[in-house]
């Protein structure tokens, strides 16, 4: 199976220093890894987003725990994934090192 997608970067100049979310000092070049992946996920399932974009559909639709911090499951709404996981440290871990 082949992949096409749009190549995204946090670094690039038309977003990388839009604040993330609500969070100030951070932008999606500082700390936006996760969102960027999530907006190139959702681009390889034909959802039109790019960073910036999804960072301002987040911030307005509740996709931000306090203020910058994902909330994975909410980009179920855009009807392309389901969240599947559990969002504690722990569990991170757990996948990491299985037991």
């Amino acid at each position: 199976m082949q992949l096409n997608a749009n190549i995204v970067f946090t670094l690039f100049f038309q977003w990388s220093s839009q604040e993330l979310g609500t969070c100030s000092g951070d932008t999606i070049c500082s700390a936006g890894c996760a969102m960027t992946s999530v907006a190139m996920m959702l681009a390889t399932k034909g959802v039109s987003v790019n960073p910036s974009s999804l960072d301002s559909w987040l911030t307005s639709n509740g996709g931000y725990a306090s203020g910058c911090l994902i909330v994975w499951a909410s980009v179920d709404a855009f009807g392309v994934s389901s969240f599947q996981g559990i969002e504690t440290v722990s569990s991170l871990f757990t996948m990491i090192y299985p037991p």
